[in-house]
């Protein structure tokens, strides 16, 4: 991370390539090691198992990291009525179901001797129970599960979502492309390459060999200053040059929302 703008956020980010670090695209590269194909990887994450290093099968592409699909048994086996499925941060799959007469979304609690249940945690508006899980609308890459220790999105019981870009997507990662986020969501929904038709072609952002990587931000042969933004044909989609030396690139769910977000972050 560079010299910052102000206190809250970097400038820009310096960040050593595959290619620069001399990983060849026939390997893979997790965690600063590099594997070679058919050797095993430790790919952290609960929902993450038996992960090797695969050969891709068009010689063009890199090669990648494969880990199996986890199944969890409620794919199979779906819950009764009245049951809700319990989670903890630390096991890809539910742990174990709760069963009771409350726990219903279709009939009526008609016992007037029951006592209701009250929530055991409570974030941005919405009750949970224990083992349930929560996301949050202001912080999308934090997942808790409620726990009686819960206090918040970078509380106990709470983990930072793994998008998994660096194995998953190596293939865009390698081919300068940008992700493109959905407005309010942690991971990548789609990727913006150097060669995308949503690229609107302008002569003033042609890279003429005089910008550095902590000022300008960089697609293909396209560049932008700090502060300015990549120009599409998608008007829900902006790609601002806010970090150096990759455009930032959100799609918004409206045209008028995405236009008020770019005037916002960038000098039009």
């Amino acid at each position: 991370m560079d010299e910052q703008v102000d206190k809250c956020c970097p400038s820009s980010y310096t960040c050593r390539s595959e290619e620069a670090m001399g990983v060849p695209l026939t390997s893979c590269f997790y965690g600063n090691v590099t594997y070679e194909v058919g050797q095993d990887v430790p790919v952290k994450g609960p929902c993450r198992r038996g992960c090797q290093c695969r050969a891709s099968l068009d010689k063009q592409h890199p090669a990648k990291i494969e880990c199996a699909i986890v199944e969890c048994p409620s794919k199979f086996s779906p819950l009764k009525p009245g049951c809700r499925s319990k989670f903890s941060v630390e096991e890809c799959c539910e742990v174990e179901q709760e069963c009771n007469d409350l726990v219903s979304n279709d009939e009526v609690v008609t016992n007037e001797n029951v006592t209701l249940r009250s929530a055991d945690c409570f974030s941005e508006g919405f009750e949970y129970y224990l083992g349930d899980k929560i996301f949050f609308g202001k912080a999308p890459c934090q997942y808790c599960v409620c726990s009686e220790e819960f206090t918040g999105s970078s509380g106990p019981s709470c983990t930072k979502m793994d998008c998994a870009m660096e194995y998953r997507d190596r293939e865009y990662l390698v081919s300068g492309c940008i992700p493109l986020y959905r407005d309010g969501t942690c991971c990548p929904t789609d990727w913006i390459c150097p060669d995308s038709p949503q690229i609107i072609s302008d002569p003033d952002m042609v890279a003429k060999g005089d910008e550095t990587a902590s000022t300008h931000c960089t697609i293909g042969k396209t560049v932008a200053p700090r502060g300015t933004a990549l120009k599409t044909y998608d008007c829900h989609v902006n790609c601002a040059c806010s970090t150096p030396p990759d455009f930032t690139c959100v799609q918004y769910a409206t045209c008028e929302i995405a236009l008020s977000a770019l005037k916002a972050g960038t000098t039009l």
